[in-house]
């Protein structure tokens, strides 16, 4: 069974955030985005989404609607074998080359989502190989406005169900105000909620020793890329479990993680990582190591969001609670929040037409 696609657009669909993001590295209040659509000869329609990673800078949008649409051309007339979906659309993406993570990305989940309205079956099915996906727990991100107001969300987190947090770190100047709110979840919570932290890069390999020493006695889950990412192996024997993310970017980054065991923890991002395919592989080559793995995504919109979370659902082994909440997204995107996410039994990525495009 194979399918043709015949026609394509793509998208602007940029947004304003629930409310401001502020991280190490950027304060975002909105999120730029492209949404691909691709149809094909039967008249089913696929999408994806494009939006370039949350720490990087503004021109790294232009870049990725070029290579988006780069991309997209290349693919139209093309014949995919619908059956075998995912060697069909890693094979095409694999040859084409040359345009950016986010991109190749965006374009796998239009084509998956296209192969599984043709063969009946959800992407966490295509990307397993079997037909019942797992559930999922989900973790909250926390505000970061105010110490105040991020102890209230988790406070309504906690009533909702939810028992995983996570907190940004690192930002300039903030510091002291970052433990007083680790301190306060942990007094609060004791071991009913966990608690991570993402440092998104913020520190030197000096301040990050001195400043996991202090968050040593918090209980936290694990610590986020305290480090820049080619920093993140000589992290050894650190007082808190660290994850990698950033550093997973890089060429062999994942062989040199499971060498130093600097890391017990991988966040797979598929829009960063060259998409849900490729996270499968890793997901396993981690697993297979003694690593845990979460999957999250970069304050992307609900294409993405939905595509992320279809590749969590598809590992072989159960992930740590993952970063796919919507609260940061506004309203009428969002969709109701959930601590956890049953397994997907629409065709595809079976998100409603009213999220994609409103």
């Amino acid at each position: 069974m194979t399918l043709r696609v015949t026609t394509w657009t793509v998208h602007d669909r940029s947004f304003q955030l629930a409310e401001p993001v502020e991280t190490a590295r950027r304060a975002w209040t909105h999120r730029p985005s492209f949404v691909v659509r691709l149809v094909d000869e039967s008249g089913r329609t696929g999408f994806g989404e494009a939006a370039p990673p949350a720490h990087d800078s503004d021109a790294e949008f232009v870049e990725t609607g070029r290579d988006l649409r780069q991309l997209v051309e290349v693919v139209v007339a093309r014949r995919f074998d619908a059956a075998q979906a995912v060697e069909s659309v890693a094979e095409f993406l694999d040859a084409a080359g040359g345009v950016g993570s986010v991109a190749r990305f965006a374009v796998e989940t239009a084509l998956l989502d296209l192969a599984g309205q043709s063969v009946g079956l959800p992407i966490a099915a295509l990307l397993s190989g079997v037909r019942a996906p797992r559930s999922i727990e989900v973790s909250a991100l926390l505000s970061t406005s105010s110490p105040d107001r991020a102890l209230g969300q988790a406070r309504d987190f906690a009533a909702a169900g939810f028992r995983t947090m996570k907190v940004k770190i690192g930002r300039r100047g903030r510091w002291s105000e970052e433990v007083e709110l680790l301190g306060a979840l942990h007094d609060e919570f004791g071991e009913a909620v966990r608690i991570r932290a993402d440092a998104n890069c913020a520190w030197s390999a000096a301040e990050a020793r001195a400043r996991l020493d202090e968050l040593a006695p918090l209980g936290l889950e694990f610590v986020e890329q305290p480090v820049a990412p080619s920093e993140l192996m000589s992290m050894t024997c650190a007082p808190v479990t660290l994850a990698a993310d950033e550093t997973l970017a890089l060429p062999g980054a994942l062989d040199q993680i499971i060498a130093s065991r600097a890391c017990a923890v991988v966040v797979l991002k598929p829009a960063v990582l060259g998409g849900a395919i490729a996270c499968i592989d890793m997901a396993r080559r981690a697993h297979g190591a003694g690593l845990a793995v979460v999957v999250t995504h970069s304050l992307d919109g609900p294409v993405a969001i939905r595509a992320a979370t279809h590749l969590a659902q598809a590992l072989d082994a159960p992930p740590l609670a993952c970063g796919l909440g919507t609260s940061h997204l506004p309203p009428d995107l969002a969709g109701p929040a959930k601590s956890v996410i049953d397994p997907f039994t629409a065709p595809g990525l079976g998100l409603p037409a009213e999220q994609v495009l409103p």
